[in-house]
């Protein structure tokens, strides 16, 4: 069988018309929920009043050994640098996001929070040691991320990481020391 370039460009052509269709099937079969109760303003408001309470902590990402285990030599690790670290408050909005969230984070399901929900938040920018501290915060439950923009890897991939806990603050003065990380 001999290969032309008018056959290569009617293979190229069918590959790129079947490979659309996938995605477009992909797509379409994916399911965007969200929390039935609705985002109150008022209680993130509240959530987000002055206490004396701290959270500080470190974000970095620490490359992988060959064999999938986080390599723990900090000479490897690449601090956060620059990035914005959101700490918001677990509103009843939020709550029920993360428990729809933890039941599964695979398949065509895509649980969406209010765009409302993501305009309460404290934040600090992580420094060059990839530290960073959230002060003024009261007691009560947070869901603290940061995204983590890894470009030049050995393969040239670049891809963006989000690192992130739900933390709890249990008295007004507390420290609460965390990483964020991998």
């Amino acid at each position: 069988m001999i290969i032309t370039k008018t056959s290569l460009k009617l293979i190229s052509t069918t590959v790129l018309i079947v490979s659309s269709l996938l995605w477009s099937l992909t797509i379409k079969a994916q399911q965007i929920t969200g929390p039935e109760t609705a985002f109150d303003a008022k209680e993130a408001k509240a959530l987000l009043e002055p206490g004396k309470s701290i959270v500080k902590g470190i974000s970095y990402y620490a490359p992988k050994a060959k064999i999938g285990i986080r390599n723990m030599n900090k000479s490897t690790w690449r601090m956060n640098v620059n990035e914005e670290v959101f700490l918001y408050p677990m509103t009843k909005h939020l709550e029920e996001w993360a428990k729809m969230r933890k039941k599964t984070t695979y398949g065509n399901k895509i649980y969406k929070l209010s765009n409302e929900c993501m305009e309460y938040y404290k934040s600090a920018i992580i420094n060059e040691y990839g530290k960073f501290e959230i002060k003024n915060i009261k007691p009560g439950r947070y869901w603290i991320l940061t995204n983590y923009d890894w470009s030049g890897n050995a393969y040239g991939d670049e891809k963006t990481l989000r690192f992130e806990k739900f933390i709890e603050i249990k008295s007004d003065g507390d420290v609460s020391d965390i990483k964020l990380t991998n």
